[in-house]
């Protein structure tokens, strides 16, 4: 090969490799979860999924409910409801226990306990090294109501409020 050629392919390597380093550094902003309503209750909780990088068709392919319990915290329980899609985005808004468009159920959906504590996850499986991922937890009370507990830092939703 002639010092050019060379020249050439060394030029490219470096910069497929400073290419690959730079994309190794990114990380995409994480999904945000929030209420969809203020009056957010049993048995049917609406969650809305921001992305701020595709809002009108937020990235995520699985949806998972589970317990908020050590055990569970490491991996050593199953999910009361899951879904997932081959697709490279979700709908922005889904209602717990039901199956959205173009998703398929995996797992559950187990009811919901009054008392109950648990973890909503959206997630986006790695495409290159850009996976995303998404959580809110919330307790049911005894008379059906969920508090929502929003990450630390995370800024505060804006929730629709239900007119009567």
């Amino acid at each position: 090969m002639s010092p050019i050629g060379l020249a050439k392919n060394l030029a490219l390597v470096l910069t497929g490799l400073g290419s690959a380093l730079v994309l190794a550094g990114c990380q995409p902003e994480p999904l945000r979860l929030c209420p969809l309503s203020a009056n957010l209750a049993m048995p049917r909780p609406a969650f809305t999924v921001i992305d701020a990088h595709h809002p009108q068709y937020p990235g995520y392919q699985r949806i998972e409910v589970r317990e908020r319990s050590e055990a569970c915290d490491n991996g050593r329980c199953s999910p009361l409801w899951q879904v997932d899609t081959t697709a490279a985005s979700g709908p922005t808004a889904f209602f717990y226990g039901e199956t959205p468009v173009g998703f398929e159920l995996r797992q559950g959906p187990e009811p919901l306990s009054p008392g109950g504590k648990y973890r909503l996850e959206v997630s986006r499986e790695a495409l290159g090294s850009f996976a995303a991922r998404g959580s809110l937890d919330f307790d049911v009370d005894p008379r059906g109501r969920i508090a929502i507990h929003l990450p630390p830092g995370a800024p505060p939703c804006q929730l629709e409020t239900d007119e009567e």
